[in-house]
């Protein structure tokens, strides 16, 4: 009994260390090579672990490794249910020009977050890339008309690069 508490007790201590280094990795300003280096060298006791997936796969979308980070991101999302994995999976395929995947991923992102801007902001990035005007109007004039309870920089942006965007609309 006391063999297997004291595994468990090692085990345990191994991945909180595991989890400690990934942090550190996550904070410090390596070079894209290091960065992955780094991640490799980690016990294989956190890898699959979902922090170590996300971790993994940001810092591949950072160095426009689109595949493997959309990979890392598939992996976490078989673990958890937050939007901006979603959302990022979406950024990725669009990226690789994989349009219907990344509708897939935003539309997502955008009923798990209505009241968000962001998922509405990449949905109508992705109509404007595809070249769906109609849509992207529709997205546009969302944008435009949800309320919202704080505005700051970046929905101040948002919402007039739309109001740009339809405005240009209306002098086609």
């Amino acid at each position: 009994m006391i063999t297997v508490l004291l595994a468990l007790f090692v085990h345990q201590v191994a991945f909180a260390f595991g989890l400690y280094r990934l942090e550190k990795i996550s904070k410090k300003s390596y070079t894209a090579s290091e960065i992955f280096e780094a991640y490799r060298s980690l016990p294989s006791l956190i890898k699959g672990h979902e922090l170590y997936e996300i971790k993994y796969a940001i810092a591949s979308q950072s160095s426009n490794r689109f595949e493997e980070a959309l990979t890392h991101y598939r992996l976490a999302m078989n673990m958890s249910s937050e939007a901006n994995i979603w959302g990022r999976a979406g950024y990725c395929c669009q990226r690789l020009t994989k349009y219907d995947s990344s509708f897939y991923y935003y539309n997502l992102c955008y009923n798990l977050q209505p009241y968000r801007l962001m998922p509405k902001f990449a949905l109508l990035n992705l109509y404007i890339q595809k070249g769906d005007t109609t849509a992207a109007k529709i997205m546009a004039r969302q944008i435009i008309d949800l309320p919202l309870r704080v505005e700051n920089k970046n929905s101040s942006y948002i919402r007039n690069y739309a109001l740009h965007f339809l405005d240009s609309m209306a002098h086609n």
